[in-house]
């Protein structure tokens, strides 16, 4: 089960590792826009509304990608942290009923009490 549950985690960081390069190059287009946008409006060739109204919505399509990529970093593989916590707490008993380890025992016991 752990193994499956870390294919889980190394599936969700390439698929985290594609999207993140993903957003990148979308980043690094709208940068180029706005230096092409600059540049036609610096040599006369679009009017200043139009430059305006392009650099407005091509300034908020690259906040929106920045926030996308710290929000990124934010998410975690919770699902996965936690699947793999249940999985070891769920092997504890049996690992101990085993044992003559009797204070590993008391302990897992009183742990559980108080959960």
């Amino acid at each position: 089960m752990l193994a499956q549950i870390e294919k889980w985690d190394n599936d969700e960081k390439q698929n985290f590792r594609v999207v993140a390069q993903k957003n990148k190059d979308n980043i690094k287009q709208t940068d180029d826009k706005l230096n092409k946008l600059v540049n036609l409006f610096l040599e006369n060739h679009i009017d200043k509304e139009t430059y305006l109204k392009k650099k407005d919505e091509l300034i908020q399509t690259k906040i929106q990608l920045r926030e996308q990529e710290t929000s990124f970093g934010r998410q975690g593989n919770n699902v996965n942290e936690l699947c793999k916590k249940f999985v070891l707490t769920a092997r504890q008993p049996g690992n101990l009923a085993t044992s003559n380890d009797l204070i590993q025992i008391k302990s897992l016991l009183v742990a559980r009490s108080s959960d």
